[in-house]
């Protein structure tokens, strides 16, 4: 291969690893959407996914106020004051709570952001490879040679922490 197809190359890996890095972003700015799309999503009682269930309920709970209303007569107990049970509906889950919203918040907005340092740091790294293949290709000397194969990598300059490590640095809270 010549100089000038190893420099067309690897640029040409930069350009495509600049979009796919382009794309990690954009990838993640639309799971952030999509998560604050569910967080903000209110469900109406009145909805056709769950209409047949509401029926059943609200039948459920005048067959319940009938039996309650018959022993309120054999007791005696004036309608006025007689118990009753009713339904209702929450439209949201947990995410009803907005100290609950910003903890699921913060935690998407974490888990996203660490996704896309890592499909960009993915990114790097195959484009790094590239780099290297073609620059390897074009080195002619052993020193060169050795030189390449000494550099440290970056799983060794900043390798997984292990539970004990983890638990050094919280103080022990896993």
């Amino acid at each position: 291969m010549t100089r000038a197809e190893r420099q067309d190359l690897a640029r040409l890996a930069r350009m495509r690893a600049k979009l796919a890095r382009d794309h990690a972003t954009a990838r993640g700015a639309e799971l952030l959407a999509d998560a604050e799309r569910k967080l903000s999503e209110v469900f109406a009682a009145d909805d056709v996914r769950w209409a047949h269930v509401m029926r059943q309920v609200k039948q459920a709970a005048g067959e319940a106020n009938r039996e309650v209303a018959r022993v309120c007569d054999e007791l005696g107990v004036p309608e006025a004051f007689r118990p009753s049970m009713g339904t209702y509906w929450l439209r949201r889950g947990e995410n009803a709570d907005p100290k609950r919203r910003a903890e699921l918040r913060l935690l998407v907005k974490a888990r996203v952001n660490a996704d896309v340092k890592r499909a960009k740091a993915l990114v790097d790294t195959a484009a790094l490879e590239v780099a290297t293949e073609l620059l390897t290709d074009g080195l002619t000397s052993g020193a060169a040679h050795a030189f390449l194969a000494a550099m440290p990598k970056v799983t060794e300059l900043l390798p997984m922490l292990d539970e004990d490590e983890i638990r050094a640095i919280t103080g022990g809270a896993s």
